[in-house]
């Protein structure tokens, strides 16, 4: 959603990032940073400076061999759809993101609470689950 907004933000100011997007977006992924990141936050200590974290981050890099950070973004990615698929993808992610935020809107206000040991759950009735406070965004 953030990132919708973006792109939105980006079409009313006519930023030529859009343009980037509208030719090449097959490209754009976020796994690949996700991802590396997660290995950095699971090998470092919030007690790290900035250097040792840079530090660690270039031998978790060099560590993945084939796989390496450098190497995912500097490939030439030849992923090339058809219009008709761009604008069937369009439509089902339409129909998806329709769908979701009416069960959002019908589910509101039935969320169940109940504390579990000294964590509160949560049932998310349109998501079909049970979470734990302390995964949930608080800010």
């Amino acid at each position: 959603m953030a990132f919708l907004s973006d792109v939105f933000y980006w079409q009313n100011i006519k930023h030529p990032i859009i343009e980037t997007l509208e030719t090449s977006l097959h490209i754009f992924n976020d796994y690949y940073v996700e991802n590396f990141h997660s290995s950095i936050r699971y090998q470092t200590n919030s007690f790290n400076t900035a250097q040792q974290i840079i530090n660690q981050a270039k031998i978790i890099d060099q560590m993945r061999g084939e796989n390496s950070f450098i190497e995912v973004f500097s490939k030439n990615h030849n992923i090339v759809y058809m219009e008709k698929q761009l604008d069937f993808l369009e439509k089902k992610t339409a129909i998806f993101l329709i769908e979701f935020f009416q069960n959002i809107w019908k589910n509101r206000g039935h969320v169940i609470k109940k504390k579990v040991k000294k964590y509160w759950q949560y049932n998310l009735p349109t998501l079909n689950k049970i979470v734990d406070k302390k995964i949930l965004p608080m800010g």
